[in-house]
């Protein structure tokens, strides 16, 4: 059981930031890596904003190449229940300095941290190759710069991602058995725990 309990600001101490990367660990092999501060509470927030009762973690920490952000502990694909992917990106593609990646087959949003905004829409199932396509091409720069005015710092690249920002992340298979994650409303009670590797946190 793990418990992960945002601070008063909303963020997540080290020790948080300890059992996050245990809870993202990569399902195929158990191996882990630091995740970024920043994807934590973005998750967080969307789970807060649409009071879902958890959420369902399909993906996070994958051990694959080395420019993938699943590799760099700052991507996820995920579920909230009862939220469409359309909703759940919705809300994330305003936060600015994302990509954001919607999988109407798969049935999962991906969100990651990067340094400027893209957006896209991939509609091959498990398995299958890849077939995303960028959307909402002007939103990007616009989201990035309200959100740079509020106070929000793009996450730069990391040595061995190329120039391009527009990367996407390879299609996973969506199986059983993922991680999900169970806030709390604010002032409520903690009560969490990890049931088979995944988180609920409370605040």
């Amino acid at each position: 059981m793990v418990a992960l309990i945002p601070q008063a600001d909303g963020s997540f101490d080290i020790s948080a930031a300890a059992l996050a990367e245990q809870a993202f660990a990569y399902r195929d092999d158990g191996t882990t890596h630091p995740i970024h501060p920043r994807l934590i509470e973005l998750v967080y927030r969307a789970a807060r904003h649409f009071r879902s009762p958890y959420v369902h973690v399909v993906s996070g920490y994958r051990n694959g190449r080395p420019t993938s952000r699943h590799a760099q502990g700052r991507a996820l694909d995920f579920v909230l229940p009862g939220v469409t992917d359309r909703r759940l990106a919705s809300y994330l593609r305003p936060q600015g300095f994302v990509g954001v990646g919607v999988y109407p087959t798969s049935g999962f949003v991906h969100l990651d941290v990067r340094g400027r905004s893209y957006f896209w829409s991939d509609a091959s199932g498990p398995s299958q190759s890849n077939r995303e396509r960028q959307i909402m091409r002007t939103l990007g720069p616009r989201f990035d710069r309200i959100a740079r005015a509020l106070g929000v710092t793009p996450t730069p690249n990391v040595s061995t991602e190329p120039e391009q920002e527009e990367e996407t992340e390879e299609t996973i298979q969506v199986d059983e058995g993922e991680t999900t994650i169970e806030p709390v409303d604010a002032g409520g009670s903690v009560d969490a725990g990890v049931d088979a590797g995944g988180i609920r946190e409370g605040d």
